[in-house]
């Protein structure tokens, strides 16, 4: 697992499954256990859900 956080817009830096940490906003989220796939390069998405920008970590 990769301890480094990403942000919504950050090219992720390897192709893998990447879960989403927290809203950027700060608002508390209830999007737990949300993951997507993420080709490397390819930029991380908002919340699929709440579509607001997120924090999303590597590895699961």
């Amino acid at each position: 697992m990769d301890d480094r956080r990403y942000q919504t817009g950050d090219e992720a830096p390897k192709s893998g499954i990447y879960k989403l940490e927290s809203l950027m906003n700060g608002a508390p989220s209830k999007e737990d256990n949300i993951k997507v796939k993420v080709d490397q390069g390819e930029k991380l998405p908002p919340s699929p859900i709440s579509k607001e920008p997120a924090y999303w970590v590597r590895g699961f």
